[in-house]
């Protein structure tokens, strides 16, 4: 027994790093397309697939996951340490093998949980919340970055007007009136939306996930809590202006994030008449859990 575990734990560790090599040698020969992250995507996917089939417990494919994430960060690392250029210059599509390594085991062991009626594999609770507080480190990261660290750059780039707005979609009419006068591109507008979105997306459906039992207004409420409280932060530190423009934008984000979870909970409901994690007693699947 325990010959075998060792034998599973090496075979982790040999095929984790075959795997990052083979997706950064892809990208050093072929460079950043399509093309090379679907191969590194489809890597990932084999190997999830051989260790679950082998293992029967998707433990195995955390610990496959999370070693391909701290190899990709080292080498990303060490990229970003000697890179003489400017921060620019940086290739920050290197990123997306970060994305990749998480997503795919992710995205692999939900749909087998799904599908696998005869409960065949075992543990999938553990590796979905430890896989999680693995993209929470990098999520709360993104989030310190982005929305203080590179923030007030950015609001000083696109607004000029009082440090605190007030006014629903002011900064959005501004950057529209500045792309008719030709000082803006219509990519900054999208930029501007898809970042203040797409960033509290996660935080919308962990959230709900959270607290899915509890009132549809408090989860409302909590949704709006965060992109209230950094509008608020980033004022009291000077890291940008508060703007109603971004608590709008992180509150539909939130809202965004919490059908995403109400979908994956349904598919559950109808495929396996429980909830997405949480076992319920089997009985005919009627309803909707689209709601708020």
């Amino acid at each position: 027994m325990q010959r075998s575990s060792f034998n599973i734990a090496t075979s982790i560790i040999l095929f984790s790093i075959l795997t990052v090599l083979a997706q950064f040698g892809a990208y050093y020969f072929l460079g950043p397309s399509i093309g090379v992250y679907c191969i590194a995507a489809l890597l990932s996917l084999l190997f999830s697939h051989a260790f679950l089939v082998r293992t029967l417990s998707y433990e195995s494919c955390f610990s496959y996951s999370l070693l391909n994430i701290f190899l990709c960060a080292i080498i990303i690392a060490l990229s970003y340490l000697g890179n003489k250029d400017s921060l620019q210059a940086y290739p920050s599509e290197l990123m997306i093998f970060l994305i990749l390594n998480w997503i795919i085991p992710l995205l692999y062991c939900i749909i087998r949980n799904l599908t696998d009626r005869s409960l065949k594999y075992t543990n999938f609770r553990i590796f979905y919340r430890n896989i999680n507080l693995v993209f929470a480190v990098f999520y709360i990261g993104i989030l310190i970055l982005v929305l203080f660290l590179k923030n007030k750059s950015l609001v000083l780039y696109y607004t000029d007007f009082q440090s605190v707005n007030l006014v629903p979609f002011l900064t959005l009419a501004t950057l529209i009136e500045d792309y008719l006068n030709g000082y803006a591109s219509l990519g900054t507008i999208a930029i501007y939306l898809a970042q203040g979105i797409a960033l509290f997306i996660p935080y919308g459906f962990y959230a709900t996930l959270l607290l899915r039992y509890q009132s549809r207004l408090l989860r409302i409420l909590v949704l709006l809590i965060l992109p209230l409280l950094v509008e608020i932060l980033q004022r009291v530190f000077l890291l940008g202006k508060g703007d109603l423009d971004d608590v709008i934008l992180g509150f539909l984000g939130g809202i965004i994030g919490a059908v995403i979870y109400h979908i994956l909970n349904r598919i559950y409901r109808i495929f396996t008449d429980e909830d997405f994690l949480y076992g319920r007693p089997h009985r005919p699947y009627s309803g909707s859990s689209l709601h708020f």
